[in-house]
Parts: C-alpha cells; sequence; structure tokens
C-alpha cells in the first residue's frame, strides 16, 4: 500500500498531523518509536487547552490518539531509521518493516537535555 502521508512522531504534532490528513481523506500512517503522546504524557496538569480547564496530559494523550484512531489514521510503534527518496515517492524503513508514501511530515519532538552530572540518569 502507498499511504499519502507518513508521520514521524506520534506526539501532539504527528497526532494532530494525522487527524487534519485523515479529515481531508488521505491515508495515514503514524509511526512512533514509544508512546503516543509524546512528552505530554508526563505532565500531570495541562491547563492551555481550549474548551477544557485542565486535564493530565495523560488524558490529553489518550483524547488525541482516540480522535486521529476515529478518523482512520493507521499506527504503528516501530522506530524510524530511513527516509529513501524513490522519485514521486518516498519509503520509510523502520526497525521492523517499510512504508511507502507521497509525503513525510516529520514530527519527532524534542528530547530532555541532560547536563553530564555524574549520576544523572539515576534520577
Amino acid at each position: 500500500m502507498i499511504y499519502d502521508i507518513v508521520i514521524i512522531g506520534g506526539g501532539p504534532a504527528g497526532l494532530t498531523a494525522a487527524i487534519y490528513g485523515r479529515r481531508q481523506n488521505k491515508t495515514v500512517m503514524v509511526i512512533e518509536k514509544n508512546t503516543f503522546g509524546g512528552q505530554t504524557v508526563y505532565s500531570p496538569k495541562i491547563e492551555n487547552i481550549p474548551g477544557f480547564n485542565e486535564m493530565s496530559g495523560m488524558d490529553f494523550a489518550d483524547r488525541l490518539f482516540e480522535q486521529a484512531s476515529y478518523q482512520g489514521a493507521e499506527f504503528a510503534v516501530e522506530e524510524a531509521l530511513e527516509i529513501i527518496e524513490n522519485g514521486e515517492t518516498k519509503t520509510v524503513k523502520t526497525d521492523y518493516s517499510e512504508y511507502e508514501c507521497r509525503a513525510i511530515i516529520i514530527a519527532a519532538g524534542a528530547k530532555h537535555r541532560l547536563l553530564g552530572l555524574d549520576g544523572e540518569e539515576n534520577y
């Protein structure tokens, strides 16, 4: 199958892109290597979502995932390793599979930076 859009990253940006892609009747695959919802799942309270006074990051992530799934997006828990240009299409190689598509959205998010202190990973 050739997807219209492959999205690398299943955080808020990637899931939102999936929702809007599906609303335009595009076939969408979202590839996420860890947890859908990104770093927001670790937030105990989010207060800047229009229409909601507050909710946990986990609830927000769950709602985004449910909405993208309801719209018909497909999901893979895999790590994107390589993008290959094939002319009119592209191939995203993961640690388990390959996905051919017409467009790629990279919504890989951010990673916490470490200070480099001894034993920092333990804390």
